[in-house]
């Protein structure tokens, strides 16, 4: 098995925007925080900017679905991506 820190180079090259960390207290050990604060459009479109879970594969899980959340509102890494066309709701509108 590798060590703490060679699962959070693993999984930091994953997920660039994120800084991961193990912590050894009582309470959830691994966590997550963006490199970049969130805007409140990112937030408002359920982007959250820290994440703690109790083992790595949960950190992992919730790491994917921020990516997913962010990939469908158009963010990258926490930024809009270039060329990126935002829109409040993306569901179609009977009519239009």
């Amino acid at each position: 098995m590798s060590s703490p820190d060679e699962r959070i180079a693993a999984l930091s090259q994953d997920y660039p925007a994120w800084q991961i960390r193990h912590v050894v207290v009582p309470g959830p050990q691994w966590w997550a925080t963006r490199r970049r604060p969130l805007t409140r459009g990112q937030r408002a479109a359920g982007l959250v900017p820290s994440i703690a879970r109790w083992n790595l594969v949960a950190l992992a899980m919730e790491l994917a679905v921020q990516d997913e959340i962010a990939h469908h509102r158009g963010y990258a890494t926490g930024e809009p991506a270039p060329g990126a066309v935002r829109v409040a709701d993306p569901t179609p509108r009977a009519g239009g």
